[in-house]
């Protein structure tokens, strides 16, 4: 199952709302640039970015640049 991005206008005049379905939403655990963090530093967070070059990512976390590996359609 996708998310996804909803844009919901509000009509002040009429009192309706509009909605439109916008971008997908990758989650990190999802994205073909996240991988589990190896490393042997004390202080690691388990995870790993490498679009980033970081730990400071979390498994539901998400950002404007993930894309779907291959093995998540």
């Amino acid at each position: 199952m996708s998310e996804r991005i909803i844009e919901v206008e509000y009509d002040t005049f009429n009192g309706t709302f509009t909605q439109h379905r916008r971008e997908e939403i990758v989650r990190c655990r999802d994205c073909k640039r996240f991988s589990l963090d190896n490393s042997d530093h004390d202080y690691r967070s388990g995870w790993w970015c490498h679009r980033w070059n970081t730990d400071m990512v979390k498994p539901d976390g998400f950002c404007a640049w993930g894309e779907r590996r291959a093995d998540h359609d």
